[in-house]
Parts: structure tokens; sequence; C-alpha cells
């Protein structure tokens, strides 16, 4: 369908910022908005040997190749791209063991731009050159302007999304099969990511990111003039507003996420971190036994013999995962392939992305995505809490790229990632390693600091004449 050519659109405005203006505005400009304004459902429909591509991956497609012509500028090899590589390749390598070449192809470019491209461009243009408020600024602008898009669904319980009535259009018969879902009487808020949980754990990340800038005053302290009539600051607005787009979304996994996140971001307001944590690591231990008794007997009651609809929810998951491990054990390896998994009668929705990347890839593919996590959140948990209180408090960096890192895995072992979750783990995961080697705390602060001291070094008296 020519129609749905118009994902190149965004892709030739990338091109063009990144080849006139520069490769870091296109990032920040045009593919963070991108990445989450835009459904990734929607694709080209393109003519047979060329694979199909999404809004997403054709505009960070431009992007780079520009910066590949511009020499790679800012991108430095670290141990952290072995294992990123290493996991995507695995993945790859698994589907061409099972379906062949062609298949193998098309999931190379699928990994490629949509988990490749983000963690390459991430760590090489933002901590580098000192744009990390601006990242996240881009995000939680995006994040805001998404919100309002989710109250027509959420308050009027409309089959389909804005975003599906405005683009569908475009794209014939696709995107039209993601309903909304409804929960305790409200409809669940998805935006343009698809589903209800995927636009929960987007969100639940973004108010993380701006509790972070929150408490770094990286935000004006007054919203323009002509805005005046707001009488709430603009940091405070963004909160408000990414808390109510999470909350629209009604996800309980991701929601549960961020409140464990959010214990662990408490370590960034303390001295005390280490016997704080400690502490609440034996207390944790002594409840757990107890805990995992209660839900075990709370999970194995059977989904057809729960009480409750939660309680049905972690039956049916209680039981997925051990039907499916069982599927999973015939090829331990490497698995079925992205799309020949065998599916057990009555549970055609397998909600643990690991059980998934299981069954789909094999242990290798499983152990991948798993030392991704374990590597980049012991290294980010380590640098935090050996380094001093950071001021403002809260401010420190590396609590809250663990504290996402918390949300999503979380998160995706009650769901799949899919959409735009998959370039958001690894844009954050390029970022985290690219902070992590900048050795730089409140970058963005530093200059303010400055100047205010050199203001402050004489002490003038203002002379009305």
């Amino acid at each position: 369908m020519l129609s749905s050519s118009v994902v190149f659109i965004p892709a030739l405005l990338a091109f063009y910022v990144a080849w006139v203006y520069s490769v870091h505005k296109a990032f920040l400009n045009v593919y963070i908005p991108v990445l989450f304004l835009l459904p990734e459902y929607y694709h080209w429909n393109a003519p047979a040997g060329l694979p199909e591509m999404n809004v997403n991956q054709t505009t960070i497609g431009a992007i780079v190749v520009v910066w590949a012509l511009r020499g790679f500028k800012g991108w430095r090899f670290s141990l952290t791209d072995i294992v990123v590589f290493g996991f995507l390749w695995a993945q790859v390598y698994s589907q061409f063991m099972v379906t062949g070449f062609k298949d193998a192809q098309n999931f190379a470019f699928h990994n490629i731009t949509s988990a490749v491209f983000p963690y390459m461009l991430t760590k090489a243009l933002i901590e580098p050159y000192g744009l990390r408020a601006d990242l996240a600024k881009r995000i939680v602008i995006s994040l805001a302007l998404v919100t309002i898009g989710l109250f027509p669904q959420f308050l009027l319980g409309i089959q389909h999304t804005p975003w599906q009535l405005a683009f569908g259009r475009f794209f014939g018969n696709q995107g039209w099969l993601w309903d909304t879902q409804y929960r305790w009487g409200f409809a669940r808020a998805s935006g343009p990511y698809g589903h209800a949980i995927i636009a929960g754990i987007i969100m639940i990340c973004g108010y993380r990111l701006q509790r972070w800038l929150e408490w770094s005053h990286a935000w004006s302290d007054h919203l323009p003039p002509k805005y005046a009539w707001i009488n709430i600051p603009p940091a405070r607005l963004f909160t408000f507003v990414l808390f109510a787009g999470a909350f629209m979304t009604l996800v309980r996994g991701p929601i549960s996420a961020g409140i464990v996140a959010g214990l662990f971001m408490s370590l960034a307001f303390t001295r005390n971190r280490w016997f704080i944590f400690f502490t609440v690591m034996i207390i944790g231990i002594s409840v757990s036994i107890p805990i995992i008794y209660w839900f075990i007997s709370y999970a194995s009651v059977g989904r057809f013999q729960a009480a409750t609809e939660a309680q049905g929810t972690v039956a049916y998951r209680w039981e997925l995962v051990g039907n499916y491990i069982e599927l999973g054990m015939l090829k331990f390896w490497w698995g079925w392939g992205e799309f020949n998994t065998p599916q057990v009668p009555g549970q055609r929705s397998i909600d643990n992305h690991f059980l998934l990347l299981f069954l789909r890839h094999g242990m290798v593919g499983f152990l991948g995505l798993l030392l991704v996590f374990i590597v980049m959140m012991l290294r980010l948990f380590l640098h935090s809490m050996l380094k001093p209180v950071v001021y403002p408090l809260g401010s420190g960096f590396g609590f809250t790229l663990l504290a996402i890192y918390i949300v999503i895995f979380w998160s995706i072992a009650t769901v799949w990632m899919g959409q735009q979750t998959l370039p958001l783990l690894f844009l954050i995961t390029g970022w985290a390693d690219g902070y992590l080697r900048s050795g730089q705390e409140n970058e963005h602060l530093q200059t303010r600091q400055t100047q205010t001291v050199t203001l402050q070094r004489f002490r003038f008296k203002r002379v009305l004449t």
C-alpha cells in the first residue's frame, strides 16, 4: 500500500536536521519524539525481498547514515558492547538455526534498528557531550503529550485510541487488533504503544526520569509569562502529568515495579546507604519464606478455581511457566525460533518475556538478556552506593537508571517486552554505559553553579538613581 510510505516522512526530516544542523539535534528533536509519540505497530508494506519498516526504524536509520558519514563521532568501544551485541547476535543465530537465512535476515534488521542503533547513538551522543538533562527532558515532554492523548481513551472508554483513528487510514488493516481493555470499570489507556502494560512500563520509566529532573532543579522555576495563570512550577506540573499517565494504564505489574524502584531510590537521599540496604535485605529474607509459601498456595489454586480476577491472572501465569518450560526443554540451547513456538491449548498469551525468550531462542537467548540486566544493574548499584551523597539530594543519576532497570525487569517478568519497550531498554543501556564511563554527576548543573559563584564573588550594592 503506497500510503504506508508515510513512515519515511520523519526519516527525511531526521536526515535533513542531522545533515544541516547536527546528529545530536536529529536524535533529540526528531527520533526521541517519534519513538515515544508514534505507534510502532504500523509499518511500510515493503516489496518482496525488503524488510518491513516502522517509523522508528526509518528515522533512526536516517540518523545513523549521517553519523556514519561523519565518522561515528563520540563512539568508544567498551566491554558492555560485547554483552549487548552478543545477546542480539544469539537471537539472530538462533533464528538462523531454526528457519534459515531469510527469517534470520529480517530478524537481524529488526534487532539492528530497534536495539543496536538506539544503544550506539545514545552511548555516543549523550554523555560525551553533556546532554543528559536534554535527553531526559525530551522524553518527559514527549510522554506528557502522550498523556494528553490518554485521557479520551481512559475517560470515554473508546475502542480505539486517537492514534489509531488518526493513522489507521494510511495502513489498511494494520493496528486495528489493538483494542481497548478494561479493568475495574475503566478503560486501560494504551496510547501509541499497543497495550496498556507497555504504556505503563514506558510511563513509569519516564516518571523516574522526571523525578530526577525535579530533584536536580533542571527545569526553570516558572512557566513562561503567557502561562503565568498556571500557578505551579514546571517540574511539579510534569511530575503530576506523568503520574496521571502511568495511573491511567491501570497496570498492576509495572506499578508494583515502580513502587519497588522507588524504595531503591530512597538510598539516594541518605548517607547510611549500606546500613539501610543490609537491614532491608535481612528483613526481606526473613519474611520471604512465609511469603513464598503463601504465594505458592495462592497461585497454584488453578485459574478456574480462583476467587478473584487477580488470583486468576496469577494462577494462569503459574500454570504457564510449568507448561511451557517442558516445551522449552525440547529445544534447550537455541529454542524454537521467533515464529515456530508451539502453543499450549488455552494458553496463547505467554505473559513472561524471559520464558518467551527461552522458548524462542533457548537458554543462550535467555541468559543473554539476563546478563544485560545483571551486568548493568550491578555496575549502577556499586557505582551509586560507593559514591558520596550527591547534592541536590536525589540527583544521583545512577540510582535513577537503576530504578528504571528495576521497572523494566520486574515488568517483563509478567508481560512481553515488545513495541517501544525494546528500543527503550537499549537506549537506557547505552545511556547507562556512557554515564558510568563519563565519571560526571550533575553535569547540567555545573555551568549554572559556576555562574552563581562568579556572580556572588563580589558583593556589589545596587543603587537606584
